[in-house]
This record gives C-alpha cells, sequence and structure tokens, in this order.
C-alpha cells in the first residue's frame, strides 16, 4: 500500500481482491458446515478506546513532526519525509480505516458478527489506525531509497547534453 512505485489502480485492485477474499472466506465458514457450534465471545473494550485515541494521535502527531522537521533538516533519517507531501497522511487515514472496515463489514455480511454500526464506525476509525503510522513510519525507514529525491548523476548530466536531437522522420 505504501509503495510509491506500484499505480493507483494496481492499489486499487489489490485492495479489492482484500476485501473478495475476506468476504469469501466469511460466506464459505457460513455455508460450508464443518463445524456448527456456537461460540460466543465478549470483550469490554471500553478501557481500551481512550488508549487507542492516545496511540494514534501520538502515531500520527510523531508523522508530522517528521514531516516538519525533514523541512528544514537535510540528514538521515529526517530527509527521508521530504518528499511525502502532507496530503498523504489523509490517504494514510483512509487507508487505516478502509482495512478495518472491510475486515469488519465483512464479517457482517456473512452473518458471523452482529450488525452494530456504532462499533463498526468506532472500530473502523481507531482500531487499524493505531498501528498506521507505525507501520508507515517503519516503511519509510527501511525503505527509505525510495524516498529520499535523487539528484542527476554526472554520467545522467553528459548522456542528456551530449544526446543528438532526433532526425526529422517526414520530409517538409
Amino acid at each position: 500500500m505504501f509503495n510509491k512505485k506500484i499505480h493507483f489502480v494496481e492499489k486499487l485492485l489489490w485492495a479489492g481482491l482484500m476485501y473478495c477474499g475476506w468476504l469469501a472466506i466469511g460466506m464459505m465458514s457460513k455455508y460450508i458446515a464443518w463445524d456448527d457450534r456456537i461460540i460466543d465471545i465478549s470483550r469490554d473494550m471500553a478501557n481500551a478506546r481512550t488508549k487507542q485515541i492516545i496511540m494514534a494521535s501520538v502515531g500520527y502527531a510523531v508523522l508530522l513532526i517528521w514531516k516538519i522537521l525533514s523541512e528544514f533538516l537535510d540528514g538521515f533519517p529526517w530527509n527521508i519525509m521530504k518528499n511525502i507531501p502532507y496530503w498523504y497522511f489523509g490517504i494514510l487515514i483512509v487507508t487505516g480505516i478502509f482495512i478495518h472496515f472491510s475486515m469488519e463489514s465483512t464479517l457482517m455480511i456473512a452473518g458471523i458478527r452482529p450488525i452494530d454500526w456504532e462499533v463498526l464506525a468506532v472500530n473502523s476509525l481507531l482500531e487499524f489506525n493505531t498501528g498506521i503510522p507505525i507501520l508507515f513510519g517503519l516503511w519509510t525507514a527501511f525503505n527509505w531509497n525510495d524516498y529520499i529525491s535523487k539528484s542527476p548523476t554526472k554520467t545522467e548530466e553528459t548522456e542528456t547534453s551530449i544526446a543528438q536531437p532526433q532526425e526529422k522522420l517526414f520530409a517538409e
């Protein structure tokens, strides 16, 4: 998802494949009767929401501070974020919402999880977005070569300056 070299349409196709795959697994588990015992699971997430909000906020704040510092500092690792536009942080938030919404909604469509729109909205906004800033920070740190602007080398400069003009294909 974070790779800059992959075209946007290809990312959408993979996201659609992921969603359809989760939905297919949920539907298969609903309609193929291997073991139909009912399992009741409950969890109390009331106290965890505050921690998730803090984790998501701190994660995005660290990324934004890293981005702002990259505007003023040139040394490694600050320069990694220099070529990432500010609007890309919105893409990260939407990615986090989409991934978790995909997981939750496919379980609801398949009838595995009861339909609760409030839980779906809160979970989609928070749960995966607590990890997206960390994942993106690690991704850029490990793939820093993709994010640092490269100046042309001497051979590229000389090749372009020596290159002959194209011949005319048609006579005037």
